[in-house]
């Protein structure tokens, strides 16, 4: 803002394009997630958050028109279910970076009719048209009948529309199928399938062509098409443990009280022995005078690390005056037994 030394005129237009978006947003129609693709955010957040292994089919943007509840198929139903199109048969296989097969991987699919519009631009059609879902048979192989893909005009009749013809551009996509992938440990693919040879693949107006998702559509011999194509899948990451620092202080007058449950809270902390990095005694300034407990522990969440402490036997009996929890960074090793003792 400072750069560009915006006006307060030009900072009520800006709230103005934002309102008339929201405003034409439904539950058929998301203007803000097309405002974002066209403005290469969409496709920017995709890329920086989808660093996969090499091998791995790549993401690329989600769009506005998924819908939940789509729905369920049988392998080589016809998805299409009406839409208008020329009729295409669609395959391939879901596998792992190591090329095994994944197993009942479901697979989300939608598109737009030969008209280029998807099933939910259509006002007066009253079921889903060219969309999906299926599950991959036991070798990881899927297989269902659509139609076609078509280039089309993202919907240019509201503020985004108007934004792209302000600043000069089309508002056209390349021919294309949409896939939402997702099996048990792999992490969830959201890609398209592009059309070689469609028009607009140098020039996406939501910028999602990648190279290594555009696909060759045979024609048949009897007028219909094939388009194959074979899923790779990134395995899921594991989920780091973090660690969380609680410091316990203890009510007034609990020493009798901690006395009594310390047994207790042993058998607590040894149950988690393996994940504790800290732990001892607060003590006033004496060295001696009891005043809580800092535990360090990993958790793999907040709510674990919490959900523990809701357990812990001190914490039960009421002997904490306050509890604070908070993630902690390890940057220097332990030393048990620090400092030493001063020797005579």
């Amino acid at each position: 803002m400072r750069e560009v030394k915006l006006t307060e005129a030009e900072w009520f237009k800006g709230i103005e394009f934002l309102t008339r978006c929201g405003h034409i947003t439904d539950d058929k129609r998301q203007e803000l997630i097309l405002l974002s693709d066209v403005l290469g955010l969409s496709m920017l957040t995709v890329a920086m958050n989808n660093d996969k292994p090499a091998g791995c089919t790549e993401a690329t943007v989600f769009g506005p028109f998924h819908v939940e509840g789509a729905p369920h198929y049988e392998l080589g139903d016809d998805v299409a279910n009406g839409a208008k199109g020329t009729p295409c048969v669609v395959r391939g296989t879901v596998k792992g970076i190591g090329g095994e097969p994944i197993p009942g991987a479901y697979l989300d699919v939608w598109q737009s009719d030969d008209d280029g519009l998807y099933d939910v631009q259509h006002a007066d059609l009253g079921h889903a048209q060219a969309r999906g879902i299926l599950k991959a048979d036991a070798q990881g192989r899927y297989h269902f009948r659509s139609i076609v893909a078509v280039p089309y005009a993202i919907p240019h009749d509201g503020p985004v529309g108007a934004m792209l013809e302000a600043t000069g551009r089309h508002p056209w996509r390349p021919a294309h199928l949409h896939f939402l992938v997702k099996a048990p440990g792999y992490e969830t693919l959201i890609t398209h399938v592009f059309r070689d040879h469609s028009d607009y693949l140098d020039s996406d107006a939501v910028f999602g062509v990648r190279q290594s998702l555009v696909c060759d559509w045979v024609q048949q011999a009897d007028g219909t098409y094939l388009m194959e194509y074979d899923f790779v899948l990134s395995p899921r990451s594991e989920i780091r443990a973090m660690l969380f620092a609680f410091i316990l202080i203890d009510k007034p007058g609990a020493v009798d009280l901690r006395l009594r449950v310390r047994p207790e809270h042993k058998i607590y902390l040894e149950e988690a022995a393996d994940r504790i990095a800290v732990a001892g005694p607060l003590t006033h300034d004496d060295g001696i005078t009891m005043l809580g407990s800092l535990l360090v522990i990993d958790f793999a969440s907040r709510d674990q690390a919490h959900d523990w402490l809701a357990n812990e036997p001190f914490m039960k009996a009421g002997l904490y005056a306050s509890t604070t929890v908070h993630a902690f960074v390890n940057l220097w090793p332990q030393k048990a037994g620090f400092p030493p003792e001063t020797k005579p």
